[in-house]
């Protein structure tokens, strides 16, 4: 997929990555400041480059059915957000710890461009007609809390690895007004995760006093109840700090969330990939 620009997001990527490490090596030999704060609270949101979302839900003896697109099958286009708030506490050189939250948002409205079968809230088989009006929303929400151990630091490079808890929360409505008829077909699927294991790892690299970038993946799986699943997010983040208690960041990043429910009635498969530019301020003390 391309972005609005006309070049594919990889290679967008690539040619971000490329100008940034050439930045380093003309820069490796500036002096690094120590850094003193302990805490730091950060602000970002996505620009989102490149989405896609499909889902679908059928009876248990039917199979998984066909995978809906809300962009094709009901003629939705998504407008996507993301949103998250990191705060981390430094203990020492070696340790710390960190506590984050994502919100992905997706909403939109529009008339169904072509036939296709759904459940209702009862577990019946319903066929929605083309031309029919549809809205849909998506909420998917994580807070996440983990240890960060700093394996390797240097003047220049520090190497993490981390590992916590995270909680969950999933919530997607459609809702179908069919062709012909005054009858509204509604569904909701919400799941609320007990906390589950999540891991991650990542690089710093100090250019300047000033300039810095950091890459940061975090993965982990969701399996509760009738659920499973995973989520990875993956950023690449450069940083620039005029001032002692603040810095400005931008970068580029990517998250996939994918997930099953299987009950004895139903199966529902939900999957959604968002690729986008990121932007981030930071206060530290």
């Amino acid at each position: 997929m391309k972005t609005k620009t006309g070049l594919p997001v990889p290679v967008i990527f690539s040619l971000m990555i490329s100008v940034l490490m050439s930045s380093f090596s003309a820069l490796a030999d500036d002096p690094v400041r120590v850094q003193d704060n302990k805490i730091k609270l950060s602000i970002g949101a996505y620009v989102v480059a490149e989405a896609d979302t499909y889902f679908s839900l059928t009876e248990r003896d039917v199979g998984l059915g066909i995978s809906i697109s809300p962009h094709d099958t009901l003629g939705t286009d998504f407008e996507q957000s993301v949103f998250q708030l990191d705060g981390s506490y430094r203990f020492n050189e070696e340790d710390a710890v960190k506590v984050s939250w994502y919100k992905i948002s997706s909403s939109g409205g529009n008339e169904v461009s072509k036939e296709f079968t759904w459940l209702d809230e009862d577990g019946n088989e319903i066929t929605i007609g083309a031309g029919s009006e549809s809205s849909s929303k998506l909420d998917f929400e994580i807070v996440d809390l983990a240890y960060l151990w700093t394996f390797y630091n240097s003047d220049k490079v520090e190497l993490r690895a981390s590992a916590g808890l995270h909680i969950t929360r999933l919530g997607i409505e459609i809702e179908v007004t069919n062709t012909g008829t005054s009858t509204k077909t509604t569904g909701e699927r919400v799941a609320v995760t007990i906390p589950l294991p999540t891991f991650g790892l990542g690089v710093s690299y100090h250019i300047t006093p000033q300039w810095r970038w950091h890459a940061q993946a975090n993965l982990f799986a969701i399996r509760y109840d009738d659920w499973r699943g995973s989520y990875s997010d993956v950023e690449f983040l450069l940083e620039y700090q005029p001032a002692d208690n603040f810095s400005v960041g931008m970068g580029v990043g990517s998250n996939k969330l994918k997930l099953t429910e299987e009950t004895s009635d139903h199966i529902f498969s939900f999957d959604n990939r968002l690729t986008g530019f990121l932007f981030q301020i930071s206060t530290m003390f």
